[in-house]
């Protein structure tokens, strides 16, 4: 792995950190398997250490998804999104008016849902 690009795996956030971290203990223990034989124990301990990590990376994926959701910038940011694929739609070739009817439809419920 002579072009393993630290950077580019830290620029992914969190996840990128964690698999960071286990790539590193996974170096490390094959390094000591390999010039004293690693025990089970400490094989397990780095599993258990690698699923916390990634319930914890999890958990706070899903806390900020669930703060976000409640943001009124969210409601906002969402609708004109919206707007941006009615304008993509608009013009795309043979696209009926049908079409076009229903994904209004489909922006104004959202954006009915999201500014309440």
């Amino acid at each position: 792995m002579d072009n393993f690009g630290i950077v580019e795996v830290l620029n992914t956030g969190l996840f990128g950190f964690i698999f960071l971290m286990a790539y590193l203990c996974y170096q490390a223990l094959k390094n000591t398997q390999d010039s004293q034989g690693a025990s089970v124990k400490t094989a397990r301990n780095f599993l258990w250490i690698i699923v916390l990590l990634v319930i914890l990376a999890g958990g706070f994926n899903l806390a900020e998804k669930w703060l976000s959701r409640e943001s009124p910038s969210h409601a906002l940011q969402e609708c004109s999104d919206s707007i941006k694929v009615l304008a993509d739609l608009a013009n795309l070739p043979g696209v009926t008016a049908e079409n076009l009817k229903n994904q209004i439809r489909a922006h104004v419920v959202l954006c009915e849902r999201s500014l309440r």
